[in-house]
């Protein structure tokens, strides 16, 4: 075994998105930075071992996509491989382009197959340094730091330095959250983990005979709610809801989880091999996960929590530095191993959609600073936040920009020689306009940057083009009221097209309503500004049908 000791500004324990974006946004701001990763490779939850796509604010939001770091790396990834970020199907490419933009970092130093033991306080309780293994080379690393940011989603690093920390259920009483998802009182059950799996054809039927200790899954009825359809070129790949949590624990029984979903996870391909006609006859498992994707264990406790009424509310907080907006996604607790109730709320009852579907909405800095570890930040599943509320912040869009986040205010800190709480009472605008000029959103936050010359400039254009928004691949039912909140760039309206198709044997008149919201995703926001236009759709017509207006 060899031992070796490295000094760093900036120490960044766990290399999934968020920790990527924390250590890039450090060691770009000048910061000499170490990126600690269990894994050999990158991602986490979305790397090729595990195979999660990430997800956050623009998956149920117009005009949300999470910019700056994590952006330059999709758009990189989109570039190289015509294969999409789906469940099961994330391949090494997506793992190269994460290794490739850490190692563009001549500030930032990258250690895999490095698994974090051990950590060490000074007498004022900041962490001090960090033990490490790294597997393959037999190298015992001790790593000092002047900040620390924990990555590792478990919140292994505060809970070896003894930071407050929260696991499982807050009662619904305690922050009066919704009793559809916050229980009556407090336990210590989490949403579960999951492994995903990916199939491939061949030009013949194949058998698949299950182990013996397979979990049998006879009929449609024995997976109740929990939906199987074919997806990407018609192929089966990863099911979110072949999940495992309680009644165990995340993380000390995570090697019996693992098993168990194994165990159900052949189950559900012997029910979709053997047990009925899915179309599965040519289909053969080319991958299965062997690694748990994790949704929830450790929240490190900081001097803010940030609950669901933050999230609905879209409170804009004056220290706002990132921002969410996937739905309230709190998962059925046990997961498959719930039968006979939905895998999560929204399955089970789609009128629950305005309860957990919300809009973007800002996070605090001081979510992501532990409240009693001075020298210690976070980013991820293991910031501040309830049980319910990292239902929406969990997901892995959100964990990069908050990455970016911390590790820019890392950075900070480290220039100044201040505390994450310091730069969050003193300096808290500095952070947040540095953000916005390294292509960060901010939810209400304008570029207050006096150098900066955009701020001063004119755009010209020699030309101009009408504004057309080109119809979207997928058809809706005109069953329900159906919206579209749409920009408007000219002061003046003449009409509203819309492709429409009728299937019915006679004329029928058709009404639009068209009302002014307040922000780009109010989609449910009530409005008195309401004028209404109408047209008649001949019987079998399919094409444009415009709407007049005429207002200005």
């Amino acid at each position: 075994m060899r031992f070796t000791e490295k000094k760093f500004e900036v120490v960044v324990v766990g290399g999934g998105l968020a920790g990527v974006c924390a250590a890039i946004a450090s060691s770009r701001h000048g910061c000499r930075t170490a990126l600690i990763e269990a894994r050999p490779v990158l991602g986490g939850n979305s790397s090729s071992l595990i195979r999660v796509p990430p997800a956050g604010a623009a998956s149920h939001n117009p005009w949300a996509r999470e910019t700056g770091i994590i952006e330059e790396i999709m758009t990189e990834h989109q570039r190289r491989t015509p294969y999409p970020l789906l469940s099961g199907l994330i391949t090494s490419q997506w793992d190269l382009v994460l290794y490739e933009w850490v190692r563009a970092e001549r500030n930032l130093t990258l250690f895999l197959n490095t698994v974090l033991f051990d950590a060490s306080v000074d007498e004022r309780g900041r962490v001090k340094f960090i033990k490490a293994l790294q597997i393959g080379s037999e190298t015992m690393l001790k790593i000092y730091g002047k900040v620390f940011i924990d990555c590792t989603g478990d919140g292994t690093l505060g809970a070896l330095v003894g930071a407050e920390y929260r696991i499982g259920r807050e009662s619904r009483h305690e922050f009066k959250e919704t009793p559809v998802i916050a229980p009556e009182t407090p336990d210590k059950m989490t949403q579960g983990s999951s492994i995903m799996f990916k199939t491939v054809y061949v030009n013949r039927p194949v058998e698949f005979k299950p182990p013996p200790w397979y979990v049998e899954y006879p009929d449609e009825d024995s997976l109740y709610k929990r939906h199987h359809p074919r997806g990407f070129k018609g192929l089966y790949h990863g099911f979110w809801w072949i999940e495992i949590g309680a009644p165990y624990d995340t993380i000390y029984d995570n090697e019996k989880i693992r098993d168990e979903l194994l165990a159900h996870l052949l189950g559900v391909w012997d029910h979709l091999k053997n047990r009925g006609d899915h179309g599965a006859e040519n289909m053969v498992l080319e991958w299965i996960g062997f690694i748990p994707g994790k949704r929830e264990s450790r929240r490190l406790i900081g001097d803010y929590i940030l609950t669901e009424h933050d999230l609905k509310r879209r409170e804009l907080f004056y220290d706002r530095v990132a921002y969410g907006g996937w739905f309230i996604d709190v998962h059925t607790m046990g997961g498959i191993l719930a039968r006979g109730t939905p895998p999560e709320p929204l399955t089970g009852d789609e009128n629950l959609s305005d309860v957990l579907c919300i809009e973007p909405y800002s996070i605090p800095f001081r979510c992501l600073y532990s409240k009693n570890i001075e020298n210690l930040l976070m980013a991820g599943r293991d910031i501040s936040v309830t049980h319910v509320a990292l239902g929406s912040t969990r997901v892995m869009m959100t964990c990069a920009v908050i990455g970016q986040a911390v590790g820019t205010a890392a950075a900070l800190c480290v220039k100044y020689g201040i505390t994450p709480r310091e730069l969050c009472r003193y300096r808290i605008s500095e952070l947040q306009q540095v953000l916005l000029k390294d292509d960060c959103f901010i939810i209400g936050l304008k570029n207050e940057d006096k150098n900066d010359l955009a701020r001063r400039a004119k755009v010209v254009a020699t030309s101009h083009a009408q504004l057309i928004l080109d119809p979207d691949e997928g058809e809706g039912e005109l069953e329900l009221e159906r919206g579209q909140i749409f920009p408007l760039s000219s002061s003046h309206l003449n009409t509203i097209g819309l492709w429409l198709r009728s299937e019915l044997e006679e004329d029928i008149e058709v009404r639009i309503k068209l009302s002014k919201v307040s922000t780009i995703w109010s989609m449910n926001e009530p409005s008195t500004e309401n004028i209404e236009s109408s047209a008649v759709v001949s019987a079998g017509y399919e094409g444009w049908v415009e709407f007049p207006f005429n207002i200005s």
